[in-house]
């Protein structure tokens, strides 16, 4: 399973402002085989999405995602978004130092 963590909050009414800091790690039979991090810059949700779908992202953790944003990803049928304080349910990722609030 690939996890995607966004460390930048993504507003839907200011998707293309700035650059944002994704995490990824792919997690196979409770062992991280291989993390990545890269800089996005999200022109819209379409962008995003397929962002997303290209790099076979399962599931998404999210600092302050609003409604418009969760929605538009889930919609896609592949991917879950989840709150950043949830990764602490994830036994692999719960001991990472990230700025959860």
């Amino acid at each position: 399973m690939r996890i995607a963590i966004f460390l930048d909050n993504i507003n839907y009414k200011e998707l293309n402002d700035g650059l944002k800091t994704i995490l990824l790690f792919d997690v196979d039979d409770y062992l991280v085989v291989a993390v990545g991090q890269q800089l996005l810059l999200i022109y819209n949700f379409s962008y995003l999405i397929t962002w997303l779908l290209g790099k076979r992202v399962e599931k998404v953790y999210m600092t302050g995602s609003d409604e418009v944003i969760k929605k538009a990803i889930e919609h896609s049928g592949v991917i879950t978004v989840e709150p950043l304080s949830k990764i602490k349910d994830n036994p692999l990722l719960k001991s990472l130092e990230l700025p959860i609030d």
